[in-house]
């Protein structure tokens, strides 16, 4: 339920700085001294089993995304790209040096990774390729895409970057901090949040569905002077802002309430006769729907 965490059996000391889960019953796990375990669920708990490959004993393994089973990554310090086919790990021949900090499994055998020193890169088993970041040299940490292809990297002093086209180019945006992005992580509605050093905690949110007008309806002849206005839910909305004018274009006199949590409002002093228009607009930190 997310409220309950109990600690888990302890199989190393080492530091394990990424996990990913495999369904509900695989986990892998990476971290300091090329260590990497894979955790398969028994009963109520995890038994792991360490993989280890002694040229790669110097390795920090920072980052791990799995799509299936069979197609998982790893990626490290020293331009260190790992690939899983379900039996075995094989490393991608790169002229890459500089460390990856986090990579995301994006397709069948293919991934995009995030480093230092700007380093995006789109590789598949066979194919390592380099994407030009617009913020330069400044280390990427953290990158999280989504199943329609936006995607979205963070960095440091406060960098995010954005695609719409599943990683072949990439936009600077706002993030309004100048704190390293360490973490970024996108639900499938396109809800997401971002963390970084100093405590940064920011949530990301499409901007909202415009909300049905449910009554009065349309056209509709009402004889109370204060009316219930009435609205259905729209998705992504935490408030709204309610508008209501004796012009269709809301050019003059208008009314604006805002900061509405409920999809309702009674009017607070009785209009005069004559007719009236009214919208509503969902709000939420990305903005006006």
């Amino acid at each position: 339920n997310g409220t309950d965490w109990v600690t888990g059996s302890q199989c190393t000391s080492v530091h394990l700085l990424d996990v990913d889960a495999v369904g509900s019953r695989t986990l892998w796990a990476v971290g300091d001294s090329g260590t990497i375990f894979e955790g398969l669920k028994t009963g109520g708990n995890f038994a792991w089993s360490q993989w280890t490959d002694q040229q790669l004993a110097s390795q920090v393994f920072y980052g791990v995304s799995f799509r299936t089973p069979s197609d998982g990554w790893i990626v490290g310090s020293n331009g260190t790209i790992l690939h899983w086919d379900g039996n075995a790990f094989t490393q991608l021949a790169s002229d890459v040096t500089d460390d990856l900090f986090d990579v995301v499994a994006t397709g069948t055998n293919t991934a995009t990774i995030v480093g230092e020193n700007g380093t995006i890169l789109r590789v598949s088993t066979t194919n390592v390729q380099r994407i030009t970041s617009p913020t330069g040299d400044v280390s990427l940490l953290s990158i999280a895409m989504s199943a329609q292809g936006r995607g979205w990297i963070g960095g440091e002093y406060g960098t995010l970057l954005t695609s719409a086209d599943a990683g072949t180019s990439w936009q600077t945006s706002t993030s309004s901090v100048s704190s390293a992005l360490t973490r970024v992580f996108f639900s499938g509605e396109g809800l997401g949040w971002i963390v970084g050093t100093g405590g940064t905690i920011l949530r990301y949110a499409p901007l909202p569905g415009a909300p049905s007008l449910t009554a009065p309806l349309d056209e509709e002849i009402i004889r109370d002077a204060t009316p219930l206005l009435d609205w259905a839910s729209s998705a992504h909305s935490d408030t709204y802002t309610l508008q209501y004018a004796p012009t269709a274009n809301f050019a003059s006199g208008v009314t604006t309430v805002p900061n509405l949590t409920a999809s309702s409002y009674t009017l607070p002093l009785a209009l005069s006769d004559g007719t009236y228009y009214w919208h509503v607009r969902g709000v939420n930190t990305s903005g006006e729907g």
